[in-house]
């Protein structure tokens, strides 16, 4: 399916706050994450259209397949477009690795937006949203291919202030790591469908 180019955003505009580097750094498939006082905004450029991103970032049950840290994850509740989900990730905390489990509730918008939020876990906060963004780019060998923009922002704090600086380098690298492998698992599923 190819998007009609009425709803693409130019990815200049799209991207135009971050810096020339992180630009750069996105154009050639790398996830972003800023940082600034407990919320982290990412971004990650998949070249795919929406339908197979949003599959993957709906497929609660089976985020301990592809997501690296995550162990278990399951769907709670479901009714519409709300999810209770239940996930134990391990992350590695210094030279400890440290087990976390989280219950979040998540409001999807259709292959638009997921707003999510903690209600019970071992994080004091987490609350953030997905949204994926549909983009075109006015040159090079990418102008004619399908362009996503994901961007996940959110505001997550341990609750101890003793870990907070480790906890800040730990969730920025697992960020990036979910970028990744959410991408691969977008191509992984759209290379099964081709053969």
């Amino acid at each position: 399916m190819v998007l009609s180019t009425e709803r693409l955003k130019p990815l200049d505009d799209v991207i135009g706050s971050l810096s020339p580097t992180e630009q750069g750094s996105l154009r050639s498939g790398k996830a972003i994450v800023n940082v600034v006082s407990d919320r982290y905004v990412s971004y990650m450029l998949v070249r795919a259209d929406i339908d197979p991103i949003w599959s993957v970032l709906t497929d609660y049950d089976h985020f301990a397949d592809f997501l690296p840290s995550v162990q278990s994850s399951e769907v709670l509740e479901s009714e519409g477009d709300r999810a209770v989900v239940e996930q134990i990730a391990k992350l590695k905390v210094m030279l400890a690795e440290m087990e976390s489990r989280v219950r979040t509730e998540n409001i999807r918008t259709p292959k638009k937006r997921i707003d999510f939020r903690l209600i019970e876990g071992d994080l004091e906060i987490m609350e953030g949203d997905w949204q994926l963004i549909p983009v075109q780019v006015s040159e090079g060998k990418d102008q004619s291919q399908p362009l996503t923009l994901v961007k996940q922002s959110v505001h997550a704090k341990i609750g101890n202030p003793l870990l907070e600086g480790a906890f800040e380098a730990v969730y920025t690298k697992n960020i990036k790591r979910n970028l990744k492998a959410i991408a691969q698992e977008v191509y992984k599923r759209q290379d099964a469908e081709t053969e």
